[in-house]
């Protein structure tokens, strides 16, 4: 309490009040020092600016509509259904809950939850993300920032772990079935996302379109399944210098994939690898393949080049919905 010890009583209560606020006291004596100084020094037409926070319980949209809004309103709201808004809310309960006090209720982990699930399906700014939830500014921003962290750090293991070699040779196998394309293990593309220009950066995030974004890199397999994700490289950057760059693309180079070893696309014939594919703007390796150039084609490439797109649209196809 000494470095603030000096603050004007006025000046010191506002720094107190901010912190209670943003959840940013953690012992109960300085809640209690707070609390002291709210009672005995400060009148009550101070407050005024706060009332939207301090009637959170009455007014905030996660103890309205969040709680009352119909099985449809509420999926087209968060982009979940009730019952995965809980089921996801079970997985990082523990992650996310914060411990209340004697002079103070935290933001509950459900709370938080619906907090972070608005801004992922919205994109609503956080000042209007703290006036809808009734919370303050710092604290919607720490609340995303945690639960995002929480829920990549539990659900990347579930549903994006890295593929096993069988889990490559199922992949191999549906794309013969389904896309007449043999020994492929996925198709990558990419995708700009537009953003707002994050302040001093120039033109690093600006992209060929003349926008600002961030690039999502996915990799699809046979069932427009993802199960590889590279996302946030800047707009500037082509794909292929995105994928030289990503960990997929440094693993695939460092043979860390576990992928099978050659076969034969038929009995007696020649050893063949597993081979990801893209468009022109990605390199041509061993286990990566890109069209034949449109130029001087003969029908067994443009062939190729077929059954090669028809594949390829499968992540195009996936990217197109975000």
């Amino acid at each position: 309490m000494s470095v603030i010890a000096d603050m004007p009583s006025k000046k010191l209560i506002h720094y107190y009040l901010t912190l209670l606020e943003e959840e940013e006291l953690e012992s109960e004596e300085a809640e209690i020092l707070t609390i002291y100084h709210l009672n005995n020094s400060m009148r009550k037409h101070r407050f005024w600016l706060r009332n939207h926070i301090k009637h959170r319980s009455e007014h905030s949209e996660y103890f309205t509509f969040f709680q009352t809004a119909d099985e449809e309103t509420f999926e087209n709201s968060y982009r979940v259904s009730r019952c995965t808004f809980y089921e996801l809310h079970s997985l990082i309960e523990p992650y996310i809950r914060k411990q209340d006090t004697n002079y103070r209720n935290s933001i509950s982990s459900r709370e938080r939850l619906a907090v972070c699930l608005k801004y992922l399906a919205t994109g609503q700014s956080f000042t209007t993300m703290g006036e809808n939830f009734r919370i303050g500014l710092k604290s919607v921003s720490r609340i995303v920032e945690e639960v995002c962290d929480a829920l990549w750090n539990i659900l990347q293991p579930l549903v994006m772990s890295q593929p096993t070699e069988n889990d490559w040779k199922e992949i191999a196998k549906d794309f013969d079935e389904l896309w007449q394309f043999k020994n492929c293990i996925g198709a990558l593309d990419g995708k700009h996302v537009y953003i707002k220009a994050p302040s001093k950066t120039g033109s690093s995030f600006f992209n060929y379109k003349k926008r600002f974004s961030v690039v999502l890199m996915c990799l699809a397999d046979a069932k427009r399944k993802i199960i590889m994700a590279d996302v946030g490289s800047m707009g500037r950057f082509s794909d292929a210098g995105i994928f030289d760059n990503s960990i997929f693309g440094k693993s695939l180079k460092e043979k860390r994939l576990n992928l099978p070893q050659p076969v034969p696309f038929y009995q007696g014939g020649a050893k063949m690898p597993f081979v990801f594919i893209g468009d022109e703007a990605f390199p041509l390796m061993e286990n990566f393949m890109r069209p034949y150039p449109r130029d001087g084609l003969n029908a067994e490439k443009k062939i190729f080049n077929y059954r090669l797109s028809r594949a390829r649209r499968i992540v195009e196809g996936k990217l197109s919905v975000y």
